[in-house]
């Protein structure tokens, strides 16, 4: 097969997996999990100016789209999710073929093994954070930088417009995204030899497509708030500012570096890590490319002093698709010739066979062990540091054996994640979170009025001791407007219980309660209609006269 025709087959075979990966990731996803996303889902379906949120407002438009487009909030937050995730895939495997230099479509496919392997990206699926946006927008800056590295002419020009583009919308979708502009100290080379005219150029179409995503978002404004200038008035940069810069009166001992040394990130950072050492890193693209996690990490660690940020995972999950394109370089000095390269994919068989029969497993039971506890103390940390010892000891002189050997201890190490990933994706974990959250307007939908500006009472008991509905009033107007498709304002809702003392107020369309709480509530001055739920408690009061 020829040079034309294998790419043929490589994008064909590129197109139908990226559509059955984002099929299968939107049938599986699940749903709003927390305040954050709630807040700009709620602000994506009716889109109005939230000054504080500023530096959020390319993730909130992009998630307009799909919601708008399919008609839903929630099915189309689902929507969205799949394609980020399905999208940053596709875009991992371009820069790991890319950043190769031995065999790259197989390293491609060691970098989407690696992500695959992670539970972080999975764990929150279907909840559109927007770590998640970040993440599609910086991997594909990544990939347009490589791409346009690469090429001369109109087609670097292009490549170079949607870097600029897609640089200004990763600022716009977090403040992370300043991060991922350390590609541009990539530009000016080309084959290698770096000169200011090349630079010059290339500057000058990365700015192109930075000013082209200033007008995007001044139309974007303008269509859906009405305003402009809501993007660039200095008034509304203040807010963010005074919103995001602060400091905590405590601090946490938690650090970044910890996370990334846990569980099934350990395996990929590790690997990251010591890409240097054992792969090949020539050439400066590659070199910056492979930099930005750790500026982003380093980053994340200033935040700590300047911002008011507290260690979380998911603010990690932008900077996940660069990590396993950087450890998939790991492996360039086991596969540099076709013998080496054969036996390294045969090692998936074996090792899938092992996972499969769980023999690990069942040997470890004998010692008391089961596989959640064995995984996390044993197969990850000991398959990250025999990786590692392997690599010292048989680094550039490894036969066929040695290879097979490496390749068996990499597949073990990462497939007991992509199994906890599909039982976690096929058994629905978040999305069943996320429907008990709304499960108390599921249960009485056909008695709540959406009629005119209803005014709801919601007992703080529902959240507190169920798990369901809002924290806030706040909170639960959006939950009823994602859930109901409406626009309500939080003053509509009451959350508040009176005392003992207190009659019911007979002013609210509808009450939320416990069955603890009916009990303690006096109701003798209204004539509300008492619906019972068939489980968990849970008892509405209608207003039949509002």
């Amino acid at each position: 097969m020829d040079s034309s025709n294998r790419r043929y087959v490589e994008a064909t075979a590129l197109i139908v997996g990226w559509a059955g990966l984002f099929t299968a990731l939107y049938l599986t996803a699940g749903g709003p999990l927390s305040w954050d996303e709630l807040l700009y889902m709620e602000t994506s379906w009716n889109l109005k100016e939230v000054p504080w949120i500023l530096n959020r407002y390319a993730h909130i438009y992009f998630q307009s789209i799909f919601m708008h487009m399919v008609g839903d909030p929630i099915e189309g937050a689902k929507v969205y999710w799949s394609f980020l995730i399905s999208s940053s895939i596709l875009g991992t495997y371009l820069c790991a073929r890319r950043m190769a230099v031995h065999y790259p479509i197989l390293t491609g496919l060691i970098a989407v093994a690696l992500f695959f392997h992670l539970r972080l990206p999975f764990r929150y699926s279907g909840t559109p954070y927007a770590d998640f946006c970040l993440m599609f927008f910086g991997i594909w800056s990544a990939a347009f930088f490589l791409m346009g590295s690469e090429r001369e002419g109109r087609w670097r020009r292009v490549l170079f417009i949607l870097l600029g583009l897609f640089l200004f919308l990763s600022i716009k979708s977090k403040e992370h995204g300043m991060v991922f502009f350390a590609l541009l100290l990539g530009l000016g080379r080309v084959e290698n030899t770096f000169t200011w005219e090349a630079f010059k150029h290339d500057l000058v179409f990365v700015l192109i497509g930075g000013l082209s995503g200033v007008l995007l978002l001044v139309v974007a404004d303008t269509v859906a708030l009405g305003n402009p200038l809501y993007s660039l008035w200095p008034g509304n940069v203040e807010s963010v500012l005074d919103y995001n810069v602060g400091s905590f009166q405590e601090r946490s001992p938690d650090s970044w570096l910890g996370i990334l040394t846990t569980q099934t990130l350990a395996i990929p950072f590790t690997l990251y890590l010591m890409a240097p050492f054992v792969g090949s890193m020539e050439g400066w693209k590659r070199r910056i490319v492979w930099s930005v996690p750790i500026l982003f990490v380093l980053f994340l660690t200033a935040t700590l002093v300047f911002i008011r940020y507290r260690v979380s995972d998911r603010q990690v999950i932008a900077m996940l698709p660069l990590l396993c394109v950087g450890g998939s370089l790991f492996f360039q000095s086991f596969l540099r010739n076709p013998e080496s390269n054969r036996w390294f994919v045969l090692s998936a068989l074996p090792a899938f066979l092992i996972v499969l029969f769980r023999i690990p497993e069942r040997v470890a039971a004998t010692g008391g062990w089961t596989p959640f506890p064995l995984e996390s103390a044993v197969i990850y940390p000991g398959g990250a540091l025999l990786l590692v010892t392997l690599a010292a000891l048989l680094r550039d002189r490894a036969n066929k054996g040695e290879v097979l050997l490496i390749g068996i201890v990499f597949w073990m190490a990462l497939l007991p994640g992509v199994r906890a990933n599909l039982s976690n994706l096929y058994h629905d974990t978040a999305g069943e979170k996320s429907r008990e959250r709304f499960l108390p307007f599921e249960e009485f939908r056909n008695q709540i009025s959406l009629q005119g500006e209803p005014r709801c009472l919601v007992s703080p008991h529902i959240h507190d001791e169920l798990g369901m509905l809002g924290r806030s009033s706040e909170s639960c107007s959006m939950m009823f407007d994602l859930y109901f498709k409406t626009d309500t304002n939080p003053d509509q809702f009451t959350y508040e219980l009176p005392s003992d003392q207190t009659p019911m107020s007979c002013d609210f369309d509808g009450v939320f309660l416990t069955e603890e709480d009916l009990a303690r509530i006096d109701l003798s001055d209204c004539n509300y209609t008492i619906f019972k739920a068939k489980e968990r408690g849970l008892i509405f009061l209608k207003n039949p006269s509002p």
